[in-house]
């Protein structure tokens, strides 16, 4: 049975956890990079995964960019950590932004539709939503169908920007 974890590491880190290319939970965690990892092994009810794919943050040189540069080094950072600490029994993939979700933003205002998260749940199956635990906070919630979205590419069932 192959598990694969994958991370956004935002502040509340978005985690999704895949059996044999099944999702079988998704949620956000506020922890600190250690107790994160203790969440996933609860969840997992395992000590280890095969695989971890996280997001690496990345700078948009020349384009018009919402996050700070001090922002963009914190997530790196926690990012960073995530991948050590969670360090798989198998490979570790790192990939960027443009390279899972391509050109597609995140939006102006909470109020508006995520288009990820349209896009994902639709590459879903019903179990599959139900495995998805999603916080209160609407921006917590992207973390969590940015997870669910580097999933879906690092499986092979997404293609860049969730299209199948």
């Amino acid at each position: 049975m192959r598990t694969l974890l994958s991370i956004d590491p935002g502040g509340c880190a978005g985690l999704a956890l895949w059996r044999d290319g099944v999702l079988v939970r998704a949620w956000c965690s506020r922890a600190e990079p250690a107790a994160v990892c203790i969440e996933v092994r609860r969840a997992a009810l395992e000590d280890s995964w095969d695989e971890l794919v996280i997001e690496a943050p990345e700078p948009q040189p020349g384009r018009k960019q919402r996050a700070r540069a001090a922002d963009v080094l914190l997530l790196a950072r926690r990012a960073g950590a995530l991948a050590e600490i969670c360090r798989p029994t198998g490979t570790t993939r790192w990939i960027g932004p443009s390279a899972w979700k391509g050109s597609v933003p995140k939006p102006a205002r909470v109020s508006m539709p995520y288009i990820i998260a349209v896009r994902a749940q639709a590459l879903l199956t019903p179990a599959e939503f139900d495995a998805v635990v999603l916080p209160r906070d609407r921006r917590e919630q992207w973390d969590v169908w940015d997870a669910i979205g580097v999933g879906l590419v690092a499986l092979g069932r997404a293609r860049r920007g969730l299209v199948r």
